[in-house]
C-alpha cells in the first residue's frame, strides 16, 4: 500500500488522479442538478399527481404545436389506431390545449356521469362560444348553468342524396320549431339558411378555431376569415328574427311560439332565444341528414338487407292497408336493427363535442388537470370487439334482440349501452327521439316503393359508396360525395293496398 502511496505522489500520477476524481465529483454535481431539475420539472407538470399512473401519450411531438399534424386526413381511423397502440385512453398536446381521448365506455361512463360536475363544461373558443353562442348561450356551447338548464327544457338518373336528405330534415326542424314548411328545394330563403349552417359548422370545427390551439397565431386566422365570421353571425340572426316573428304572428302551435311565451319565466332573453333556436336547426338538421346520408350509401352494398326491410314495410302495408308509422316499430324489428347498426357503423358525429374540465379531476388511477379538453373517440367506441363481434362489418342482425328506442338505450344503465352517438351524462342529446322517428319514417317512406342501387358513371359502370373516406363538415362528418338511384319496386304492396 505504501508503494502505491508514492506512485501516486508521483507528479506524473498526481494530475490524471485529480482529473478523474474531479470528473466524478463533477459528474455527481451534475447528476443531482439534473435530477433536481427533472423533478422540479415533474412537479410543474400538470398531469402528475403523485400516486397515479401516466396517461400515455404519442411519442411524436412537436414543439409549440404538440400533436396537431397527428390526426391525419382521416381523424377518425387514426384515432382508432392510437387507441389500439396506446390503450382505452390517451392523452394529446394540441397546440396549447391539453385532450384527453377515451374509447372505452364504461371510463366514459365514469368522467362524464359520475364526475358530470366537472366534466360538463365548454372550452372558451372564438367562434363556437364567444360568437356564434354569444358568450355561452342556448344549448350546444354553453356552459352547464341554470340557465342551460332552462334552455334545454323548452326545446343520370344518378343523384347525391344529401340535399334532399338536408331538405328533409330541415322541413322537419322549420315545421317543429317555427311552425313553417317549404315546398321547394330552390327556396332561396331555406338555401341560404342551409349554407349558413354548414358554414358555422365549419368555423365550430377544428379547422375552424386556430386561435383556441396556437393564440400565437390568431392573426392567421384573423386573415384568413376576415369578417366571414361577424358576417355570418350577423346574417345568422336576422333570419332567426324574421322566423321567430313569423312564428309568433302564425297561427301555428310551434316551439318558437311556446318559447317566446314563456322565455321570462326561465330567465331567458332575446338572445338566448336565437342561440337556442340556432342550435336546434344546426344539431337537428345536419347530424340527421349526414347520418341518413350514410345509410343511402351503404344500402346499395347490401341488397340482402333492402329486400328484408322491404319486406316487412310490405307485410304493414298489407295488415293494416297503409303506410307504416313510427307507432308501428314493435312489428318491423329487422328495420329497427339495420337503423341501429347504421349509428354504430358509420356515426354522423365520430367524436363527441369536446367537454371541458372545469376542476381537477381524480378519475380510475389517472388525474386530469383543470382545463383539459375530453372527447370521447366515438368510432373507435363502436369498433371495440370486446362490444361487438366482427366490428368491421355491417350486421344489422347484432341487434335484433334490441327494440329499445335510441332514447332508452342512450339514458340506460352502463352495462345495457350499445349506442354510444348521442352522447354522456349531463350533455346527452335532447333531440335522439325526434332524430329516431324522422330517420324512420324517411327510410319507411323511400323503401316503400323504391329501392337504393349505386350511381353510374359516365360509362354506365356501378360507383358504390366508399366506406373508408370520410367529408368532414366541422364537428360532424359523413360519406365523400356519391350518387344513388332509386329504382321503383314493381313489387311494392302500396301497389296492391286499397
Amino acid at each position: 500500500m505504501s508503494h502505491r502511496l508514492l506512485k501516486i505522489k508521483d507528479s506524473n500520477h498526481i494530475i490524471p488522479i485529480f482529473g478523474v476524481v474531479m470528473l466524478g465529483l463533477a459528474a455527481k454535481y451534475v447528476y443531482r442538478l439534473y435530477s433536481s431539475s427533472k423533478q422540479k420539472q415533474r412537479l410543474n407538470d400538470p398531469w402528475y399527481k403523485e400516486g397515479f399512473k401516466d396517461i400515455p401519450s404519442p411519442s411524436e411531438k412537436y414543439p409549440y404545436i404538440g400533436h396537431m399534424l397527428s390526426l391525419g386526413d382521416n381523424p377518425s381511423f387514426q384515432l382508432e389506431k392510437l387507441h389500439q397502440e396506446l390503450g382505452p385512453i390517451f392523452r394529446l398536446q394540441m397546440g396549447t390545449q391539453r385532450w384527453v381521448l377515451l374509447s372505452d365506455p364504461l371510463l366514459a361512463h365514469d368522467l362524464f356521469v359520475r364526475n358530470g360536475i366537472n366534466t360538463s363544461g365548454r372550452h372558451p373558443q372564438k367562434f363556437s362560444y364567444k360568437m356564434y353562442s354569444k358568450g355561452g348561450r342556448g344549448i350546444v356551447f354553453s356552459q352547464p348553468d341554470k340557465k342551460w338548464k332552462n334552455s334545454r327544457t323548452v326545446e343520370h338518373g344518378s343523384v347525391n342524396p344529401l340535399l334532399s336528405l338536408q331538405m328533409t330534415t330541415f322541413n322537419t326542424i322549420l315545421r317543429a320549431v317555427f311552425g313553417k314548411t317549404t315546398q321547394s328545394p330552390d327556396d332561396p330563403f331555406i338555401r341560404q339558411i342551409i349554407r349558413d349552417t354548414e358554414k358555422g359548422n365549419l368555423l365550430v370545427g377544428s379547422s375552424g378555431n386556430l386561435t383556441s390551439f396556437l393564440p400565437g397565431l390568431s392573426w392567421i386566422e384573423d386573415l384568413y376569415h376576415g369578417n366571414t365570421r361577424e358576417k355570418l353571425i350577423e346574417h345568422r340572426d336576422q333570419d332567426l328574427k324574421k322566423l321567430i316573428a313569423d312564428a309568433v304572428d302564425g297561427d301555428v302551435d310551434c316551439l318558437a311560439k311556446q318559447m317566446m311565451t314563456f322565455k321570462d319565466e326561465y330567465g331567458l332573453d332575446d338572445q338566448d332565444m336565437l342561440v337556442i333556436l340556432s342550435d336546434l336547426i344546426s344539431a337537428g338538421e345536419d347530424t340527421t341528414s349526414l347520418s341518413m346520408s350514410w345509410l343511402f350509401g351503404i344500402l346499395p352494398h347490401y341488397p340482402d338487407i333492402q329486400r328484408k326491410m322491404c319486406a316487412e314495410i310490405d307485410a304493414i302495408v298489407t295488415k293494416y292497408g297503409r303506410m307504416p308509422v313510427f307507432s308501428d316499430r314493435e312489428e318491423m324489428p329487422y328495420i329497427v336493427a339495420v337503423l341501429r347498426e347504421n349509428l354504430r357503423f358509420r356515426s354522423s358525429v365520430n367524436f363527441s363535442i369536446p367537454r371541458y374540465s372545469t376542476d381537477d379531476i381524480e378519475f380510475h388511477e389517472y388525474f386530469i388537470p383543470k382545463d383539459t379538453v375530453l372527447i370521447t373517440s366515438m368510432y373507435t367506441m363502436h369498433m371495440r370487439p370486446e362490444n361487438f363481434s366482427e366490428p368491421e362489418k355491417f350486421i344489422p342482425e347484432r341487434f335484433l334482440d334490441d327494440m329499445r328506442t335510441w332514447s332508452a338505450s342512450a339514458n340506460g344503465a352502463i352495462e345495457d349501452r350499445d349506442m354510444y352517438a348521442f352522447g354522456w351524462g349531463r350533455r346527452v342529446c335532447p333531440g335522439i327521439y325526434l332524430a329516431e322517428v324522422e330517420i324512420f319514417n324517411v327510410m319507411v317512406r323511400t323503401l316503400s316503393r323504391h329501392t337504393i342501387e349505386p350511381g353510374l358513371d359516365s360509362f354506365g359502370n356501378l360507383v358504390y359508396c366508399s366506406m373508408d373516406t370520410l367529408d368532414t363538415h366541422g364537428i360532424t362528418f359523413g360519406p365523400k360525395d356519391f350518387t344513388i338511384r332509386l329504382v321503383e319496386r314493381k313489387d311494392s304492396s302500396l301497389n296492391y293496398s286499397s
